[in-house]
């Protein structure tokens, strides 16, 4: 299967990184889709570091980010804040 040079992945995780990083796996020209799985949870809020920016996340929603570019993390959650 030849993607033309961009290499798709999907992944699924509970919870996040609570210390800033940058996705180094992803591809700097393309957006990360983060899909919040419907259970619930508090907390978990998606920040960057530049620019400064905190974004609630909410059962059911899609965030788009450029994750290998911003340094990012998320913030402590309650619950089980599943993630595709």
């Amino acid at each position: 299967l030849n993607m033309g040079g961009v290499f798709m992945a999907f992944a699924v995780k509970i919870g996040g990184s609570h210390l800033l990083h940058k996705d180094w796996h992803d591809h700097p020209d393309y957006p990360a889709f983060v899909i919040a799985g419907e259970h619930a949870w508090e907390g978990g809020d998606f920040c960057a570091l530049q620019p400064h920016m905190r974004i609630p996340v909410h059962p059911g929603q899609i965030l788009i980010a450029f994750t290998r570019r911003l340094v990012h993390c998320v913030t402590p959650e309650q619950g089980d804040r599943l993630v595709f």
